[in-house]
């Protein structure tokens, strides 16, 4: 399976990580070092849009799938997997937009993904060390996801992702048992509370019931307390609010749907100002 073929899966799968496997026939160039081509990566995949009209509930991945398969596919022939800053930027080119609305985020995203996994795994690396080089040893601090709203979630709650950051953790390890500490305590939190839940988000964080979105924030930073750990020190929040689902280009407002809200630009931007402070 070629690296085009795993992009293709990974996009109509909507998979975030893509795993990849580089073709036993490695061809050998300039100075014996191996290379990757992207080729012959339309055979069965080489579908026309209208074959997918009723799969996927007619999802924007269709869309996605179509741009890597008629746009981008073609001029990554010939390109190696080695060239990721030239692969990143003849994405951006082909987009031609400053915030990838043509072809989409997703399909950029997606390719630029397995071009580094399968450059990695063409060498026998991990993604870290091949990205970061032969010395690298520190990871990214991990962003766990525990309480959803917005389209990931069915409550009331309009942000879509409250995250932690164990920004004090020593390892990446450490980070995740921390992280997972304050999860299951912000359960017992809920719970304590009688907040009624309606489960957990499409990313795994619980979606209780709150009077408002602010509220989401006092809950995490008690449970970052009660599990034995100071906010702004041992741990971080972090938000997606997804908001540009919400704003509406022709009257240029941001339409908060479960809130029943409408704010303008500079109202959002005193919002994230008053619950970053």
């Amino acid at each position: 399976m070629n690296v085009l073929q795993l992009i293709i899966s990974f996009l109509k799968a909507c998979i975030i990580s893509i795993y990849t496997k580089v073709k036993k026939n490695v061809k050998k160039i300039v100075k014996n070092r191996s290379t990757v081509l992207f080729d012959d990566f339309l055979d069965d995949h080489e579908r026309k849009a209208s074959d997918w009209t009723a799969a996927y509930l007619n999802s924007p991945v269709l869309k996605a799938v179509a741009n890597v398969n008629s746009v981008i596919a073609p001029a990554l022939v010939g390109m190696t997997v080695f060239e990721q800053s030239a692969i990143d930027e003849m994405m951006c080119q082909l987009d031609g937009t400053s915030n990838k609305s043509h072809l989409g985020a997703n399909a950029i995203l997606g390719v630029s993904l397995a071009a580094a996994k399968a450059a990695a795994a063409s060498q026998k690396m991990s993604l870290y060390q091949y990205i970061g080089g032969v010395n690298a040893k520190i990871l990214p601090v991990p962003m766990m996801n525990i309480l959803n709203g917005g389209a990931h979630a069915s409550n009331n709650v309009d942000i879509q992702e409250f995250m932690i950051m164990a920004v004090s953790a020593g390892s990446w390890k450490e980070a995740l048992q921390r992280s997972t500490e304050v999860f299951h305590t912000l359960k017992i939190i809920l719970k304590e509370q009688n907040i009624p839940v309606t489960g957990v988000g499409d990313e795994g964080g619980y979606a209780p019931m709150l009077k408002k979105d602010e509220d989401a924030l006092s809950l995490i930073v008690q449970a970052i307390r009660r599990a034995g750990y100071i906010p702004g020190q041992d741990f971080m929040i972090a938000i997606d609010a997804a908001s540009s689902e919400w704003y509406e280009a022709e009257q240029g407002i941001y339409r908060v749907p479960k809130a029943g809200k409408i704010m303008t630009r500079h109202q959002m931007v005193r919002l994230w100002k008053r619950l970053a402070e």
